[in-house]
């Protein structure tokens, strides 16, 4: 099993980022990263999020385990992986509160690697979500950090 982190501060409040991640925005969270479309059915715990893969490459279900919204935490799993190159994934996501216009946003998962390496699985994993991150910045009209390299 792969375990891969993220954590990286953004100069909003843990509230904002949180509407971003699970709140109002979350289903257009990925268009464009890894989807064309996403559909969220349900609420809180058990609700199951549907993304359309770009090109048509399939679908993905995820569903939410675990849900502390005053606490910022989000335990989720993949429960039809379709075309991913992840099995067995479990994620969260936790924010770290600092002060009122900051905060930490911690990203983990663990799978297992499914028809490519565990350094490619990992880039992916860290592609995605660093662009998740930058989208989150987007929304919230603030600057996007530019990487030079994963991780």
């Amino acid at each position: 099993m792969t375990h891969v982190e993220i954590e990286e501060r953004i100069e909003a409040s843990a509230e904002a980022v949180w509407d971003c991640l699970l709140g109002s925005r979350s289903a257009e969270l990925a268009v464009g990263i890894y989807a064309e479309s996403v559909e969220i059915d349900g609420e809180g715990v058990g609700s199951i999020r549907t993304s359309q893969l770009l090109g048509g490459a399939g679908t993905i279900r995820e569903r939410i385990d675990q849900l502390d919204e005053a606490g910022f935490l989000c335990r989720y799993s993949v429960v039809d992986r379709g075309p991913l190159p992840f099995a067995d994934y479990r994620g969260q996501i936790k924010l770290i509160p600092e002060g009122a216009d900051a905060c930490v946003v911690k990203l983990e998962a663990d799978f297992t690697p499914a028809g490519m390496s565990e350094q490619d699985s990992v880039d992916l994993y860290l592609s995605n979500n660093h662009g998740a991150i930058a989208k989150i910045r987007e929304f919230l009209g603030l600057p996007v950090v530019e990487r030079s390299g994963m991780g």
